[in-house]
């Protein structure tokens, strides 16, 4: 029982971006000396904030034993409705997005395309032979993944950060914009030097009049035993002439978000994590209450939750977070986008639905509350 208990905790930490991992220097001294958050070679967040070990990933892996929380997975594959041609034409004017499961996002924004932490494998692991499995296929093959213009990357763990995906896409004509630290890993997995622009916090990059802006997050890195925070992690801001999106990565509630919203907000599109939350790392997973309280801190038209509905990464059931964030939100009154995976969504013409609601067996819940 032991020895099962250790492998579900090392699962789930390989799922989370630890593992053993040689430890070396991931940033550049220029780089370094530039970033506020940067001491002995690592990064760190401005307020104190949960910590992830083998040790109580460990203690949380038995309470998950002993707990049997109900409906950890769905009894059958969710529905996913398949990407086939529908992004062969020129990116929209308008804003368009798919959710591809987890946090994983295609979005068009004023004529240029985003592929944001696309992750597309089928284990958030790093063997595709063990740890968390998803719930159900992605929409749409790696190699099939749209032309685009860049590819944002939130952090460099597993669920976010795709090696498979990155190397598929080497060849492509299009820019890599992630945080500090991130640009050493995908060089060395074949991406030129020439395509990867690294950001700090508050950094922004003009991408053929397209603003985006590293925003401080409060998370961690790692896909090792020995390069924890070696890498920095980020929230995004895509600013446009006419239209603003947020999309958050893993983060906790930060004090920037209301600066945020004052600086670059209002944002029309909001996509903030939701899933995998936990009493013991409330501060780094901002979990269903948060994200509403993020959401309005931005002044956010439409939430849009990500990072829910396809790995098994915490101790809740998989709809527990969406039942959980809509009332929130109508106790708030904040406009929700809850897309099918792999569905095609124009905000301005998009009615929502709470799909997900047929498949729940909890009796607690019930469609409609």
């Amino acid at each position: 029982m032991l020895l099962i208990i250790m492998l579900l905790a090392a699962s789930w930490l390989s799922a989370l971006g630890i593992r053993q991992y040689r430890a070396r220097t991931l940033v550049s001294t220029t780089m370094a000396e530039n970033a506020v958050n940067y001491k002995g070679r690592k990064f760190y967040n401005r307020l104190p904030s949960d910590k992830l070990n083998f040790t109580n990933m460990l203690k949380t892996t038995i309470k998950f034993i002993r707990a049997g929380i109900p409906d950890k997975y769905p009894a059958e594959p969710l529905p996913v409705i398949p990407i086939t041609d529908q992004f062969d034409q020129a990116p929209s004017p308008d804003l368009r997005f798919a959710w591809l499961g987890h946090s994983s996002v295609i979005l068009e924004i004023e004529g240029q395309r985003l592929l944001i932490d696309p992750m597309l494998s089928e284990r958030s692991s790093m063997v595709q032979w063990a740890g968390p499995k998803r719930f159900q296929p992605a929409p749409i093959k790696i190699e099939n993944l749209p032309e685009a213009n860049a590819v944002l990357i939130s952090h460099d763990h597993f669920d976010h950060l795709d090696k498979v995906v990155v190397k598929t896409l080497a060849d492509r004509e299009l820019l890599f914009l992630v945080p500090i630290g991130i640009g050493r890993r995908l060089h060395d997995w074949g991406i030129p030097a020439d395509k990867i622009v690294e950001l700090n916090w508050w950094d922004r990059y003009d991408l053929d009049g397209l603003q985006i802006v590293a925003i401080p997050a409060r998370h961690f890195s790692g896909r090792g035993l020995l390069d924890r925070d070696m890498t920095l992690w980020t929230s995004w801001s895509i600013i446009g002439k006419n239209q603003r999106v947020f999309f958050s990565g893993d983060t906790g509630l930060t004090p920037e978000m209301a600066e945020i919203g004052q600086q670059y907000g209002p944002f029309d599109l909001t996509f903030i994590e939701i899933g995998a939350y936990d009493k013991a790392w409330s501060s780094i997973h901002a979990g269903p209450v948060n994200a509403v309280k993020i959401h309005q801190q931005l002044k956010g038209t439409r939430l849009v939750p990500i990072h829910w509905a396809t790995f098994d990464l915490a101790l809740h059931s998989w709809y527990t977070p969406a039942e959980e964030l809509v009332k929130e939100a109508d106790a708030n009154s904040a406009n929700l986008i809850t897309p099918m995976i792999g569905e095609i969504v124009n905000p301005a013409q998009y009615e929502n639905q709470y799909w997900w609601q047929q498949y729940m067996n909890d009796p607690q819940y019930s469609p409609g509350k």
